[in-house]
């Protein structure tokens, strides 16, 4: 089961000044992934990121989503 999950942070605490993923921009989002692909091991990544990463984030889980769902309809039709 892929999942990301994002949430709000308090500012004042311990928080990066930096996006964890573009390391440009202030984050704004805490973020959870969890990658658990059927031929990959489990990957898990958390940190913190800003908006436009946040999108990107969820076009990874939707490509990620869209290549599970033709290898099932694929395996259906076959």
């Amino acid at each position: 089961m892929n999942r990301i999950s994002f949430s709000t942070f308090d500012l004042l605490r311990d928080v990066p000044s930096v996006c964890g993923v573009c390391t440009s921009k202030g984050p704004i989002f805490r973020f959870e992934f969890h990658d658990d692909g059927e031929n990959t091991r489990a990957e898990y990544m958390k940190g913190f990121c800003c908006a436009p990463c946040a999108v990107k984030l969820l076009e990874v889980l939707e490509h990620i989503e869209s290549q599970e769902w033709q290898r099932e309809q694929a395996a259906i039709t076959s």
